[in-house]
């Protein structure tokens, strides 16, 4: 099993620790015995996509279990208060942001930071306006081909042909690879609505205080004066 997959799979039991779950408790929720999710924590089957929605569902932090990257609370008290729309706003301020500051002070923090970010952009604005599927848009900003696509899943290109066509769900094993290879949110392939929030704050806590600060007196600004 791949190291870092095992990583996911350790904070997955960690989560369900931190919930006060045994995997019995936890697998009749998914609807499974306590054998079958014992093995998937094990990593000796996959979680499917519908038991990874329950498991959001319950409160578990997908987006640390898959990346493991707890976003920072210190900013969590006021974008809490804000919509849904308004967390998209922001995020699309904060790319142009990150872009303007990486072509200014080309350093290698903002670089990386622009770099890292670039295909959630792409992905996020082109499903949040016509839904086309996540896998095939991947692929477009990556120029890959569906073969290409398949190797970097770790998958047969039959398989990738059904996912790209809404035939079959991603798996876990799936889920952590689009982030491992390709720096995507599992809360976007989730479709969980906390996907700009978790994408605020994971940027904001990559950048330095200073600059995290700014950003976000001006979104307090802007939710006082515009929003």
């Amino acid at each position: 099993m791949d190291e870092a997959y095992s990583a996911v799979l350790k904070r997955l039991a960690d989560e369900r620790k931190k919930h006060n779950m045994s995997q019995r408790e936890v697998g009749l929720k998914l609807g499974m015995t306590q054998s079958h999710y014992s093995k998937a924590e094990r990593g000796a089957k996959r979680l499917s996509y519908d038991a990874l929605k329950t498991l959001s569902g319950m409160g578990f932090d997908m987006y640390y279990i898959f990346t493991g990257q707890a976003v920072s609370p210190q900013n969590f008290g006021f974008l809490l208060k804000c919509s849904y729309s308004e967390h998209l706003f922001f995020l699309e301020n904060l790319y142009a942001f990150i872009e303007y500051s990486c072509s200014r002070y080309p350093d290698a923090d903002w670089t990386a930071l622009y770099e890292n970010m670039q295909c959630m952009k792409f992905v996020i604005y082109i499903r949040h306006r016509n839904r086309r599927n996540v896998f095939y848009l991947i692929r477009q900003y990556r120029n890959y081909t569906q073969k290409q696509m398949a190797f970097a899943l770790g998958i047969d290109i039959k398989k990738y042909g059904m996912l790209e066509h809404d035939k079959i769900l991603p798996d876990s094993e799936i889920i952590f690879r689009l982030f491992h290879e390709f720096q995507v949110s599992p809360l976007l392939v989730l479709e969980d609505e906390r996907l700009p929030l978790y994408e605020l704050l994971h940027l904001l806590d990559q950048m330095d205080a200073a600059a995290a600060k700014r950003v976000m007196t001006y979104y307090r600004y802007l939710n006082k004066t515009l929003l």
